[in-house]
């Protein structure tokens, strides 16, 4: 069986606390998702050409 739900998806930037970026509602039992995310960076114009910039990411899930 499938079933369907709706789910929303949340644009935020700078977070410095966890956000959720989708979540879904109305589906019941067993249920699956997929998510082709886009990570865009904007390069401040006071950047340093040839300096390593580092960034962490971190994805998680709940169930």
């Amino acid at each position: 069986m499938n079933n369907t739900g709706t789910a929303t998806d949340v644009n935020f930037t700078a977070e410095l606390t966890p956000v959720p970026t989708v979540t879904a509602t109305g589906g019941s039992g067993i249920n699956s998702a997929t998510w082709n995310p886009t990570l865009t960076v904007d390069i401040p114009p006071t950047a340093v050409a040839g300096t390593n910039y580092t960034a962490t990411i971190t994805h998680s899930t709940v169930p």
